[in-house]
């Protein structure tokens, strides 16, 4: 039987930065108790999800991630909250960017392109650069505008990991098995 682990690439967030978002997360919280909210060091941006991959072809997605990932570091803003997949039936609420957006479009699309010759289709929804607050067990009704503003400061963005993923009922737990410094 052929092992797989479940692998996504995402742009990791400085601990600092993880602060101000899980303080931000403690202010909102209250008003969704059914939500199942991220745990700080889980907060990422996904570049690409793998999904179940072999373990015999980490190496090459590796190699074909770390040439994609030699892009420059970039400084980031969070600006507004949102959801997936609209307001009459939110599942995820998340935070975007004010500051950085493009510079994570740019690496996410550079990831699709190099990844696609190894078997990894590129997405057909436009990306859109985000890090997951919650996830609603039931669709509801949800106006991200609702939501309070935030003041957070700028962060350095300076890092890509390679992470398995392990599915576990306290939640996912993100386990990084390469990490890659932009340039």
């Amino acid at each position: 039987m052929t092992e797989t682990i479940r692998a996504f690439i995402a742009l990791d967030i400085p601990a600092n930065t993880k602060a101000f978002i899980s303080k931000y997360q403690k202010v909102v919280k209250n008003s969704f108790p059914a939500a199942r909210w991220t745990r700080p060091e889980g907060f990422h941006f996904t570049l690409k999800f793998l999904g179940e991959i072999e373990t015999s072809r980490i190496d090459d997605v590796l190699e074909a991630a770390q040439g994609a990932a030699r892009a420059k570091k970039f400084f980031a803003c969070f600006g507004a909250a949102g959801v997936f997949p609209n307001a009459l039936g939110a599942r995820v609420l998340w935070l975007g960017l004010d500051k950085g957006a493009d510079s994570v479009r740019a690496l996410a699309s550079g990831l699709s392109s190099a990844l696609a010759p190894l078997g990894f289709p590129t997405e057909s929804r436009p990306f859109t650069a985000h890090l997951t607050l919650a996830r609603f067990r039931t669709p509801c009704r949800f106006d991200p505008a609702s939501l309070p503003a935030h003041s957070m400061p700028d962060f350095e963005a300076a890092r890509v990991s390679f992470y398995k993923s392990d599915l576990k009922s306290s939640g996912a737990e993100y386990t990084p098995l390469a990490v890659f410094d932009l340039e």
